[in-house]
C-alpha cells in the first residue's frame, strides 16, 4: 500500500472541528504562559529565577518518572525528595562535598525501598 498525494487544491483538516481544535489552543496559552515566566524570571534574575528552574526542573523530574512507571515500578518520592533537597541545597550555598554526598544517600534510599517492596510482594529472588 503506497501512499498518495492529495488532489491539487484539496485543504487537509487537522480534525474533524476544524483547522484548530481546544486542544491546540490549550497548548498555545499553556506554551505563551511558560515563556512569559521563563523570560521574566530571566529579567529579574535571583530568586525568582532560582524558584522558576527548580519548578521546571522538578516537574521534568517528575514527567521523566511518570513516563518511566509506564513500564518499570520505581520509587519515585525518594527520587523527587533527592532533587529537591539538591536543589535548595545549591540554591542555599551548601559547601558542594555536602550537596555531593545526597546523591549516594538517595540511591541507596531507593536500593532499601526497593528490596523491602520486593520482599514484602514476595517478587525477589535473592
Amino acid at each position: 500500500m503506497g501512499l498518495h498525494k492529495p488532489p491539487p487544491g484539496a485543504r487537509i483538516r487537522l480534525s474533524e472541528e476544524g483547522f484548530i481544535n481546544k486542544e491546540h489552543i490549550n497548548r498555545i496559552i499553556g506554551s505563551v504562559l511558560i515563556l512569559v515566566c521563563i523570560v521574566t524570571g530571566i529579567f529579574l534574575g535571583g530568586w525568582v529565577w532560582s524558584v522558576i528552574a527548580s519548578v521546571a526542573a522538578i516537574g521534568s523530574m517528575a514527567e521523566l518518572y511518570r513516563l518511566m512507571s509506564t513500564k518499570y515500578r520505581l520509587s519515585r518520592g525518594w527520587g523527587l525528595a533527592g532533587g529537591v533537597f539538591i536543589l535548595v541545597s545549591v540554591s542555599l550555598g551548601v559547601e558542594f562535598s555536602i550537596t555531593l554526598s545526597i546523591l549516594p544517600i538517595v540511591a541507596m534510599l531507593v536500593l532499601f525501598t526497593e528490596v523491602l517492596r520486593r520482599q514484602s510482594t514476595g517478587h525477589s529472588y535473592a
